[in-house]
């Protein structure tokens, strides 16, 4: 029984063997290479599929070698290759029936094309960093803020660390006055020490960074003991034509047009700034007096309180153009001219108007208010106590306005020239300005007084008149030569 039962076995095992040798030595292996279609280069790691004809399902699959060779091997039947590789086009071949009478099948060598994509457009973007430290001076760039969109530079410069800027237009740094306004570092007819009108007119749109120096080095002229501030304006210098353009609108009414535009064809760029803003501030305030004073005549103490009431409008329409062109005699050695003009007018409007009530101390009815503790004092309403006097009291009743006209124009003419050496911290600048300005401003003051009162008088009118001008030049040479990180040479 052993025997029998061993036997079975061994006959089994060997009838199975026998099919599955069959079944392998009756597969016809197929070959072939794949190569790049423009350089003829093999291709390694290619895909070679093998699919069935008859339902596409996957039959076999391989890579190819270094050398761009694939083998693989197949039963008989029909069969269709999928040549694959990444940013290649994929091929499909169809194969002619295989028989088992076959048993090597060289394919030769496919040929795959590079897959092209045809892209619209490739944009790089570069991020600046909004404030970069020097090493005597901060950057800060305009245009990351959108506050800053629509305004003039009086808005740019508040919104700058240690800057600030009044209602009158008056910049201080570090909360100290005498500030030196530059403009792409130099002197400009714009603005200056103590003549800051202009930052009205540049609008915050032809700003492309402002440069706080508050610790300036022997070669910048010594005014502005406070610092130096530089205002960079755009320039672009882009290839062809480009361009930016701004409307803006506020209220109280702010409103402002700006563009912004250049033209590089080669060796020359073109380039023009225009902005136009048109501002109205109103403003106003009131103010309560409460003195003794003594009668000129009778020498009795009397009690005089004064209400003021101050009612302002300042307008004013700002147009400056700024264009010029670049020569490019290399991408180190530049030629710039410029043409710079100005127009401001403003018009202004103040009026104050005070009511004196004078009578004797105890005819008012109530306690004087330098009685008075601090605490009670910042509780009392001012209008109301003022609307609480008796109108028989009233002494004098006077209104003063202030009709005041401003005009100012300004023209500047530049040419420079840059040349940076190893580095772009390393350079010559050479530069000659001319730059004119004039100025008219008048005031018409009128003091009118409410007749019937004690008080009363004829009414005042004054005038005033002012125009001056100036005519400047300049002619500036500058070397700066960086000698390591923390040291230059200028």
């Amino acid at each position: 029984m052993r025997f029998t039962a061993t036997l079975a076995l061994l006959i089994l095992f060997n009838t199975a063997y026998s099919q599955n040798w069959n079944k392998q030595t009756n597969k016809i292996e197929l070959t072939g290479k794949i190569v790049d279609g423009e350089s003829n280069s093999p291709l390694e790691f290619a895909t070679v599929s093998v699919y069935n004809d008859l339902d596409t399902s996957l039959v076999d699959g391989t890579l190819t070698n270094n050398t761009g060779n694939f083998s693989l091997k197949v039963s008989p039947g029909n069969y269709f290759l999928k040549l694959e590789f990444i940013s290649y086009e994929s091929k499909t071949i169809d194969l002619e029936a295989i028989d088992k009478s076959q048993k090597l099948i060289d394919l030769g060598s496919y040929l795959l094309a590079q897959e092209s994509t045809l892209l619209e457009d490739v944009e790089i973007v570069a991020d600046r960093s909004e404030t970069v430290f020097a090493l005597d001076k901060r950057i800060f760039t305009v245009g990351k803020d959108l506050a800053n969109r629509g305004g003039s530079a009086e808005d740019i410069l508040d919104n700058v660390p240690s800057v600030t800027v009044d209602i009158e237009g008056n910049v201080s740094l570090r909360g100290s006055s005498g500030v030196r306004i530059l403009i792409d570092g130099r002197p400009s007819g714009l603005v200056g020490v103590g003549n800051t009108n202009g930052l009205r007119s540049i609008a915050a749109n032809m700003i492309e960074k402002v440069e706080v120096i508050t610790n300036p080095s022997a070669r910048y002229e010594a005014e502005g003991m406070a610092g130096i501030i530089n205002i960079i304006l755009k320039k672009n210098e882009t290839h062809g034509f480009n361009g930016s353009f701004d409307l803006t609108g506020g209220y109280p009414t702010r409103n402002g047009a700006s563009a912004n535009l250049n033209y590089r064809k080669n060796n020359i760029n073109w380039f023009v700034n225009y902005g136009i803003n048109y501002n109205e501030n109103p403003g106003g305030g009131f103010a309560l007096q409460d003195q003794l004073r003594t009668d000129d005549i009778t020498l009795s103490d009397q009690r005089q309180i004064t209400s003021i009431d101050r009612e302002n409008e300042r307008t004013g329409t700002y147009n400056s153009i700024r264009f010029g062109l670049d020569y490019f005699f290399t991408e180190k050695d530049q030629l710039t001219g410029s043409f710079l003009h100005r127009v401001s007018d403003e018009n202004n409007l103040y009026s104050l108007n005070f009511r004196d009530y004078l009578a004797d101390i105890d005819d008012f009815g109530f306690d004087p208010l330098w009685t008075r503790d601090t605490e009670e004092l910042k509780g009392l309403d001012s209008r109301e106590f003022s609307d609480g006097l008796d109108s028989d009291l009233l002494y004098n009743n006077i209104l003063r306005t202030d009709t005041e006209f401003e005009n100012e124009k300004n023209l500047e003419y530049q040419l420079n020239y840059r040349k940076e050496f190893s580095s772009r911290d390393h350079t010559f600048n050479a530069s000659v300005q001319y730059r004119e300005k004039s100025e008219d401003e008048g005031s018409e003051l009128l003091s009118k007084y409410e007749e019937g009162l004690p008080g009363s008088q004829d009414p005042l009118n004054q005038n005033s008149l002012n125009s001056e001008s100036e005519n400047t030049w300049l002619i500036q040479l500058d070397y700066v030569h960086p000698i390591s990180k923390d040291q230059k040479w200028e």
